[in-house]
């Protein structure tokens, strides 16, 4: 049987890599996919184990990895910096495997969460801990409209958030939402701040930032007026990693105080150092009432969250959200470790020396 087979090779992995046996097992595996898999595989080699920055698949030929597993491995694998990661979820497996962060009192979990306020931008403070960044936006966008008390949300033509339905509906792209409407109500979609590719036919900076500009029209003319949040990609990843304009945030959130929209900043993919900076707001002058995180922010394990100001968690009652494997001890102690390498080993102080232009 095939699961015999794996087990044999995870028993045999110290041993040599062979061509033969790779080719074998890849069409073994394929095969497998197809007929128990709902989504296919992007790319059709079957990966072992992984070192430094390297993927290394089960004839032993190694790859360079580019995705760092869509931007999950932040540190790479099985190097010094992953092995103070390995060591923290060891001792948290010994300890306990799981418990819901608000069921009971969870050490591992009220430490990331003193650690997420201690390092995110402006007043952002309290968290809620789930499993992934579509579930993270998922309760950003209840949460904004409780927290305002309107219901229209706005985000930008070619923007990603996810696949769940409320993340979907924030997505700028047709091709995620095919056959599947209805889609949330109240979600309208302004031009990104893609200058290369402006749906405006403008040329920055003689545009003078029109694409921030048209929110101004757009809210009086494109909408009931009930617009609670701006949810949005600080660096738009999907869309061929855009990064804004100078001058763009701070147009963009000036519009949004003046009308009483709070912004709400999606760092799924640009958060934890990836830009130079902890996070990628922190380059621009703007202060988001809501972030949304996930990705390599359980260093490699499940786990996602939101985190918001004092203000907004003033509306917060214990029925807005759940989520029982949200904030697993084991994956908050790897978001810990992971944290701490970011800020003390010698990889930091690379990634703070980087500049964005």
């Amino acid at each position: 049987m095939f699961l015999n087979r794996l087990a044999q090779s995870w028993k045999q992995a110290s041993k040599p890599f062979t061509r033969e046996g790779s080719t074998m097992e890849t069409n073994l595996i394929k095969k497998k996919y197809e007929e128990f898999f709902l989504k296919p595989v992007m790319d059709e080699i079957t990966i072992r184990e992984g070192k430094g920055i390297k993927l290394i698949d089960a004839s032993g030929k190694e790859y360079m990895d580019f995705t760092s597993g869509f931007g999950v491995s932040l540190l790479g694998y099985n190097n010094e910096y992953t092995e103070y990661v390995h060591e923290a979820i060891q001792r948290q497996i010994r300890r306990i495997v799981h418990i819901p962060h608000y069921l009971y009192y969870s050490e591992p979990a009220i430490a990331l969460a003193e650690k997420l306020a201690e390092i995110s931008p402006g007043a952002l403070k309290k968290t809620f801990l789930c499993n992934s960044g579509s579930e993270a936006i998922e309760g950003a966008i209840r949460t904004v409209r409780k927290y305002k008390n309107r219901f229209e949300l706005l985000g930008l033509q070619q923007g990603f958030m996810g696949h769940s339905m409320g993340a979907v509906s924030l997505t700028g792209r047709s091709k995620d939402k095919r056959k599947i409407g209805p889609l949330l109500p109240g979600v309208y979609h302004i031009p990104a701040p893609y200058c290369f590719r402006c749906s405006l036919r403008q040329t920055y900076p003689g545009c003078n930032l029109a694409c921030a500009d048209y929110v101004e029209d757009f809210l009086e003319f494109g909408t009931s007026g009930n617009v609670a949040g701006l949810v949005i990609e600080p660096i738009m990843g999907h869309a061929g990693v855009v990064v804004p304009p100078d001058g763009y945030f701070s147009r963009i959130g000036e519009i949004c105080r003046r009308h009483g929209i709070a912004v709400v900043a999606d760092e799924t993919l640009t958060g934890f150092g990836k830009t130079g900076k902890m996070f990628a707001v922190k380059h621009w002058e703007i202060e988001p009432e809501i972030m949304t995180l996930g990705k390599a922010l359980g260093g490699g394990f499940p786990l996602g969250a939101f985190i918001v100001t004092d203000n907004v968690a003033s509306v917060f009652e214990f029925e807005d959200a759940s989520s029982a494997l949200g904030g697993n001890p084991v994956s908050c102690a790897a978001s810990l470790a992971t944290i701490d390498s970011l800020k003390k080993k010698p990889c930091a102080r690379k990634r703070q020396d980087l500049a964005i232009t």
